[in-house]
């Protein structure tokens, strides 16, 4: 099952939650994420490795580490390099290639659903849950 990571534990409970200098941050690019890639061995940016933060969605957390989606249109770090998903497949840990597929997921999902379907006006993050409303509707 993809959720099996371990003995590590994935919580996607919807809070909000302020990044703090180690928490990670995905940043998505078509089907690449940002990241760092030695061998098998991947590693994701942290909010400190950002001289200017990006605008920052929190999204889940996997044991006490907090991870974000990076909604800001360009980002890049020195030392870091866009890697498709698929070549992330054979990844090393596990659960920083779960957190990448399912940012992944919802960075799709939030992509796809930018806008009203009812009035095309551009939705918002609800307050309260992980859900996209209008404002105008």
């Amino acid at each position: 099952m993809i959720q099996d990571i371990g003995k590590h534990v994935y919580n996607n409970h919807f809070e909000h939650r302020e990044a703090m200098p180690g928490s990670y941050v995905l940043h998505y690019a078509g089907d690449t994420v940002l990241c760092k890639l030695d061998g098998a061995a991947i590693e994701l940016p942290r909010l400190s490795d950002f001289s200017d933060e990006p605008r920052l969605q929190y999204l889940f957390s996997i044991d006490e580490k907090d991870f974000f989606l990076a909604r800001s249109e360009q980002v890049s770090l020195e030392g870091f390099s866009r890697e498709t998903v698929g070549q992330l497949r054979s990844a090393e840990p596990q659960y920083l290639l779960f957190a990448v597929v399912t940012g992944w997921q919802l960075f799709h999902w939030y992509e796809a659903n930018r806008y009203c379907g009812r009035c095309g006006h551009p939705t918002q993050a609800a307050p309260a849950s992980r859900e996209l409303c209008c404002p105008a509707c």
